[in-house]
């Protein structure tokens, strides 16, 4: 019995050390600066024009959005799934608080990232808004460095 609860310890640990390193991972593949493609708010499709001016920033922890220029440091937790992105806003009235924000997928060059706008509490729990909500949808793709 011993040996089996021993087993299932490390086996709980080993899940948690690979998840921390997924999360990482993500974090480190996030760096960068990111254009939207698509979004969705409140089940209907964003305009052509708003999506070519909002981008986001990633440098470490930091998600700055653009063209705003307002930012949080951001959380990851690569061992829920869907994935999930918290955020600890640096300004406005949820400035220092954690908000657990949405959830998101990382895909290569393809981020998409399905976020609670609004005040109600929560997460997201799949990547789609509804009429009413207050959910944000966005489909980012990785802007390449020119060189």
């Amino acid at each position: 019995m011993r040996l089996v609860n021993s087993c299932l310890i490390a086996l709980a640990v080993m899940g948690v050390s690979q998840a921390q390193e997924s999360g990482s991972a993500d974090k480190d593949r996030l760096q960068g600066l990111w254009q939207a493609i698509k979004g969705e708010a409140h089940g209907h499709e964003t305009t052509k024009a708003e999506l070519q001016v909002f981008q986001i920033r990633i440098k470490d922890n930091v998600m700055t959005f653009l063209p705003d220029n307002r930012s949080s440091t951001f959380e990851l937790d690569a061992s829920k799934k869907p994935k999930t992105i918290d955020f600890i806003p640096n300004d406005g009235p949820a400035k220092g608080m954690k908000v657990p924000a949405g959830i998101y997928s990382l895909n290569g060059d393809e981020l998409i990232l399905c976020l609670n706008n609004g005040d109600a509490p929560g997460r997201p729990s799949e990547f789609k808004t509804r009429p009413g909500g207050d959910l944000r949808l966005l489909v980012l793709q990785r802007v390449k460095a020119r060189e």
